[in-house]
């Protein structure tokens, strides 16, 4: 398996501030173009040596596509495919999939996303199969805030004592500095679980043309079953 190496984004400019479909690693309120494509990949680095690799949470990569299926002023949906590695010979164990519906800002005075990410199309298949409900804010000065609920496979989102932790919160923010330069943005964002899902994620991002770069440091709530590690993502949008 050949490593994926890259960095980081979100773009952001015009009069009010502008938003990507996703912030880091988890999804925000904001959806695809109908009818447009995005190529991603992602790789997380272990950069917290203080436990062996039985230990640990090995290194993984992801290849994905998302597609805009819809979309208009208030409504839209999109949706994809991932593949991850490392994983076994069986494919349907490395391919995944992801999708939302928005209810937008414009709709309401809190946007509404309801999704689904990493959800694996074998029944057996190590995904943490994660379902979510999201609210997100977008002010001019603040940037956007979101704050929802997830619920996730509980055989596979555990802690050390493999018992599941696959129910909680997620939070995030995200600001974009047009003051400093038009296409950075600051991010942070947070899932409560105390399996290796679970932490806290800050990073930043930064579009150049229809490529963006994305690179974040995972700090996770459960270190005796994950190390730190740094979070590099690339974009192309097609």
């Amino acid at each position: 398996m050949k490593i994926i190496i890259y960095l980081s984004l979100i773009l952001f400019a015009s009069n009010a501030l502008a938003y990507s479909t996703n912030y880091l690693m988890l999804p925000n309120n904001e959806t695809l173009t109908a009818q447009k494509w995005r190529i991603d990949t992602r790789s997380h680095f272990n950069v917290d040596k203080r436990y062996s690799d039985t230990q640990a949470i090995p290194p993984s990569t992801s290849l994905g596509a998302t597609y805009g299926i819809f979309d208009n002023q208030e409504l839209s949906v999109e949706a994809g495919l991932d593949w991850f590695e490392p994983t076994t010979q069986d494919n349907l164990n490395a391919l995944r999939t992801h999708g939302k519906f928005l209810v937008s800002q414009n709709a309401s005075p809190i946007s509404v996303a309801i999704g689904f990410y990493e959800y694996a199309f074998k029944t057996n298949a190590n995904s943490p199969n994660i379902l979510y409900l999201q609210f997100e804010k977008k002010w001019d000065l603040t940037g956007a805030f979101k704050i929802g609920y997830f619920s996730g496979n509980s055989e596979v989102m555990v802690n050390e004592n493999f018992q599941a932790s696959n129910k909680g919160i997620i939070a995030g923010w995200a600001r974009p500095l047009p003051e400093l330069i038009n296409s950075l943005t600051l991010s942070a964002e947070w899932m409560g679980s105390q399996s290796y899902k679970g932490g806290a994620l800050i990073g930043t991002s930064w579009k150049l043309q229809n490529a963006t770069f994305k690179i974040g440091y995972f700090i996770p709530t459960n270190k005796r079953i994950i190390r730190d590690s740094i979070f590099a993502q690339l974009n192309v949008d097609l």
